[in-house]
């Protein structure tokens, strides 16, 4: 059973239907879950799913919900969010008008891997009865074969039914051998798992050895280092365990890296590879509410596990409270206890045994308080807390008391603290801003807004009062200038001539496109903060975006910056850059582009012509701070940036002209280099542009006779304006084809002038260069 033979030929239909950006999102999504990318995942879907449901598509809306259950559930450990959606699709995918669909397989998996997530030890009965039960309908032709094999294995192995896995292995084997298959990547990883629970080193190597293929993507790659890094932990051989480990940050990309990485790092911890240090308790730590989120409850309880572990080696009873309060938490969502609770009890013991930290024999003032270095959180919580009863109205130590329990994840008892403080100790800004910003990340802004308003402010010092107008401003969403501006005001009657308050009213009337007043509130924060150049570039952001010559010029003047009269940089003086330009799908699109003034740029990068958007010729404003550095050298000594990159990436403000191009791909044999230059001459003339795509060494198969013939060939896109003639443009090209040897074809543009008759002779002299058009 090949079940991508079907999605090939949708996609082809799809194409057929002028459905070219949904047959382009087809794979994306797969290759957006495979990399790790879910926030892709879930735009795409988003964007995808109303029109695969106004198109009565079902199938296709199995395949796209499916992956997004891969993304969140098998890569970011969400059952939290995902076990609704899990049992929907399944229950979706085994309709009658879906039931005959290959991924309602795949929907099993998705709810077999949201059970083990949410609890795998919890749910061995259920996964290994769905799994055997599903496997038994289907054979080793199947790609799900191998994915309903891998949840089998996995759930045997958390029930600790490992030599029934082993059984497992060579039935799977043989039965996917007998189909005429090899090991996908995926049960290659659950094999050598399986090998690991049965202490056969050997054996797990070796399959796991063989395992990746760039074509998997960046999370099977990173999940068979750590089982490879396990591997060598197992064998003592820590230098390559070392060397071949993720890295902190590689393993908080997905959620479903923390189990293996957490064990791993605790193996290096108790061989003394790697130092028990306040940073990697703190890294277990924020794996572990991040699992707790998420609702995958038993890998939380096992990191939690491990925290503790380290916590009492090093003495850390704070952290080692919190991480407790926490395993008694995520106790009571187990499905089953399986050991749980005893591992818990002694845990507490444990806990109980750690001995008081010693303080500061000596409290010195607050302020040098405030500026001590503690080696660690325990040492700092026992001081502050003691400072607490010696100055109990100062705001500053209840603050930093509220922080210590933030940064360790003890949001509840920093609520609590500022809260009771909030009520009793006078007013003063650092309480305002403290106690705002723990209300408003727990009950929401309109709530904040009712209990906090900004027109009954008696009794708060200017401080607060500051604090809380801006908590307020930081409430609102970007997207409502002027409700955010309207709060801004407010606080400029108490605080007039505040530089930072002036900028931010500066920023709002930008965003609000009230561009004259924006320009005149940045002339008030130059005035007020003369020696700050950076808001003169944002004075120059403002006038280009307004077109205002006058000021362009003289804030180009005063920063040194030489431009023409017109405001540009003179043309052999403008160099290439990158624009980031957000769409409205929510991804980022990188651009080459001319920089011609300070902040102006026009788009010199060409888009393939299936893509949604175009931006050639468009004149865009941009923020002046670059988004990298060229601070490296490549080998031959040229700047570059962390990515290889030589040019300056700058954030895209603002569209000041967008031209609209239509373009039209042209392929076929290649003309002699004085005849393709003619030909780009003539396209000029008529006001089009040309860009080649293809390099010198392109070829194309002819086929004529029976016979196959290699010839040098060409690709290239025309870009027409809209509202071009196109008639023109095809007449064009095509009496510049008739003098060619073999033909060049343009089918697209035939489509578009409604040439019917030559859109058909062009398509099949496609076939002749076997091409898909």
């Amino acid at each position: 059973m090949d079940i991508w033979g079907w999605i090939y030929d949708r996609v082809e239909d799809l194409r057929d239907q002028g459905e070219d950006n949904l047959a382009d999102k087809v794979f994306e999504i797969s290759s957006y879950a495979l990399d790790d990318e879910v926030e892709k995942v879930d735009q795409l879907l988003a964007e995808v799913l109303p029109r695969v449901r106004s198109l009565g598509d079902s199938w296709l809306e199995v395949y796209f919900r499916h992956w997004r259950l891969q993304s969140h559930v098998l890569r970011h450990y969400d059952a939290k969010g995902m076990l609704p959606e899990a049992v929907s699709l399944l229950d979706f995918s085994h309709q009658e008008e879906t039931i005959k669909c290959p991924q309602r397989v795949c929907a099993v998996q998705d709810l077999a891997a949201c059970y083990g997530i949410k609890d795998g030890p919890g749910y061995v009965d259920e996964r290994v009865s769905v799994a055997r039960e599903t496997l038994d309908q289907i054979d080793g032709s199947w790609p799900c074969y191998q994915c309903i094999a891998t949840e089998l294995l996995a759930a045997l192995v958390d029930g600790q039914r490992t030599d029934e896995a082993v059984e497992e292995i060579h039935k799977i084997q043989a039965e996917i051998t007998k189909a005429g298959k090899q090991s996908d990547c995926e049960l290659q990883m659950g094999q050598a798992r399986t090998w690991i629970a049965a202490n056969d080193l050997d054996k797990a190597w070796a399959i796991i050895e063989t395992a990746y293929s760039p074509s998997y993507g960046k999370s099977f790659e990173r999940k068979i280092r750590l089982i490879k890094t396990h591997i060598h932990c197992l064998k003592g051989e820590w230098g390559k365990a070392r060397d071949l480990c993720l890295s902190y940050d590689e393993a908080s990309i997905a959620s479903s890296y923390f189990d293996d990485w957490t064990t791993v790092m605790s193996l290096f911890v108790a061989n003394g590879v790697t130092e028990n240090s306040e940073t990697l308790r703190f890294q277990y730590h924020a794996m572990a509410v991040t699992l707790m989120e998420r609702e995958a409850n038993r890998v939380a309880f096992y990191v939690l596990d491990r925290l503790l572990e380290l916590c009492i080696a090093a003495k850390a009873k704070f952290r080692a409270q919190s991480a407790l309060d926490m395993m008694q938490q995520v106790m009571t969502r187990l499905n089953k206890d399986m050991g749980a609770s005893e591992a818990c009890r002694q845990r507490i013991e444990q806990v109980d045994g750690l001995g008081m930290v010693e303080t500061l024999t000596e409290l010195p003032s607050v302020e040098a308080l405030l500026d001590h270095e503690f080696p660690d959180v325990d040492t700092c919580y026992a001081a502050f807390k003691a400072a607490r009863e010696t100055w109990p109205q100062e705001p500053e130590i209840v603050v930093k008391i509220s922080e210590i329990y933030r940064n360790n994840f003890m949001q509840d008892q920093a609520f609590q603290l500022v809260e009771a403080a909030y009520e009793t100790l006078p007013s003063s800004g650092l309480l305002e801003h403290e106690y705002g910003s723990l209300f408003l990340a727990r009950h929401g802004f309109e709530r904040y807004r009712k209990m906090f308003p900004l027109n009954e402010v008696a009794g708060l010092t200017d401080g607060a009062f500051w604090n809380r107008g801006f908590l307020h401003f930081n409430g609102l969403p970007e997207d409502k200038p002027r409700e955010r501006l309207a709060i801004l005001e407010e606080i400029e009657v108490h605080w007039p001539d505040d530089p930072y308050l002036v900028q931010k009213i500066a920023e709002c009337l930008v965003k609000s496109r009230d561009l004259d007043k924006a320009l005149d509130r940045f002339r008030q924060l130059v005035a007020l903060d003369p020696d700050t150049p950076a808001h003169r570039w944002d004075m120059l952001v403002a006038a280009t975006m307004a077109e205002d010559l006058g000021t362009i010029r003289e804030m180009s003047e005063a920063l040194d910056i030489p431009v023409g009269s017109d405001g540009l940089f003179a043309p052999d003086a403008r160099p290439t850059i990158r624009l980031k330009v957000d769409l409205p799908s929510g991804h980022g699109e990188i651009l080459h582009a001319q920089r011609t003034g300070p902040v102006l740029a026009k788009v010199t990068s060409i888009s393939s012509f299936e893509e949604d958007f175009q931006f050639f010729d468009h004149e865009m404003v941009f923020d002046p701070a670059p988004l990298n550095r060229l601070n490296l050298e490549d080998d031959d000594g040229n700047a570059c940036d962390a990515e290889g990159n030589y040019t300056l990436l700058f954030p895209a403000v603002e569209t000041l002209e967008a031209p609209r191009y239509q373009v039209f791909p042209v392929e076929g044999f290649s003309p002699e280099a004085d005849d393709l230059e003619q030909l780009v001459g003539q396209i000029a003339s008529a006001g089009h542009v040309f860009n080649r795509r293809s390099g010198d060494h392109y070829k194309l198969n002819w086929k004529e006779a029976d016979k196959e013939q290699p010839v040098p060939a060409i690709y290239f896109y025309i870009l027409a304006k809209e509202g071009a003639d196109l008639i023109k443009l095809a007449d064009i090209l095509a009496q510049f084809s008739s003098r060619l040897n073999r033909p060049l074809i343009w089918p697209h543009l035939l489509q578009a002038v409604g040439d019917e008759k030559g859109y058909k002779a062009h398509m099949a002299i496609a076939e002749q260069y076997d091409l898909d058009v």
